[in-house]
């Protein structure tokens, strides 16, 4: 229940969320904060979070914390099934979901939407890298190899190199595959990042930290064919390798390119919830 005073939001009960005129919410105690910079001026304790912001498909705050299913808040439905994935928590409050490498996923459907063929999306989260090793490490997975879809992933150690390197592929056909990286040596083991990728019209740009990346490779993303398999969060879609290890936590997909200026704001109202 929301009270007011003159029109005015006053308190809300405990674990309301509120968005009056896009920038409130409520703490335990029902004292309301407005213009809060959206997670700023927070203390996660898991009884509150920032509303989803615009375009939100899929939405991930770490609730409830505990169980097989985290809960997507963006309105979409795209609740994950956990499978082996653990749930851990910040000194500070906020739960994210551990990964070992072996199996261990989130499946969040197959919702046409978190389907993008002509459409712009971002992929945005939190991680912490485990051992990335020489192999593919996946953040975000919707495709089937050769035929459609998109997906986020780690390339690791090669035989003939130390890639490292962030990645985003977009998939026509076997012949139709296109491939954006940064630079080799930009991701690193047993270290927090900010990630985020844009893809607006044939431009995909990758960001770590607030910061566009420097690239190894960018290329020209045709249209991504429509994808029927579920969306997966640390494995690929369909083989169910090349799996996460390490930290995943506030999981969001948007159904339009988010600018520099907003995802830099995010890393920077965000990063004490993961103490960097």
């Amino acid at each position: 229940m929301v009270s007011r005073n003159n029109g005015k939001v006053v308190s809300v009960d405990y674990r309301t969320l509120v968005n009056e005129n896009g920038d409130v919410f409520s703490s335990k105690n029902g004292r309301v904060l407005s213009q809060y910079n959206r997670w700023g001026d927070m203390s996660w304790n898991g009884n509150h979070f920032a509303p989803p912001p615009a375009g939100a498909v899929l939405y991930m705050p770490g609730l409830p914390g505990a169980g097989s299913t985290i809960t997507d808040f963006s309105g979409s439905g795209n609740n994950g099934t956990i499978t082996e994935a653990t749930w851990a928590q910040f000194p500070g409050g906020l739960w994210y979901l551990s990964f070992d490498g072996n199996n261990d996923t989130i499946d969040c459907g197959s919702d046409n939407s978190l389907n993008f063929t002509s459409g712009a999306f971002t992929i945005e989260c939190w991680i912490k890298t485990g051992a990335i090793g020489s192999v593919i490490r996946m953040l975000y997975s919707r495709s089937v190899l050769g035929e459609s879809g998109y997906d986020l992933y780690m390339r690791g150690n090669a035989p003939l190199g130390t890639p490292n390197e962030l990645r985003l592929t977009t998939r026509q056909g076997a012949a139709a595959v296109q491939l954006t990286a940064s630079a080799e040596g930009t991701i690193v083991d047993n270290t927090t990042y900010h990630l985020a990728v844009t893809r607006s019209g044939a431009t995909v740009k990758l960001y770590i930290n607030g910061s566009e990346a420097s690239y190894r490779a960018q290329g020209t993303h045709i249209n991504p064919a429509t994808c029927a398999a579920n969306a997966y969060i640390g494995k690929d879609t369909l083989s169910g390798t090349s799996c996460f290890k390490g930290d995943i936590g506030l999981e969001r997909i948007y159904n339009t390119a988010l600018s520099a200026v907003v995802i830099a704001g995010h890393y920077n109202q965000e990063r004490h919830l993961f103490g960097v």
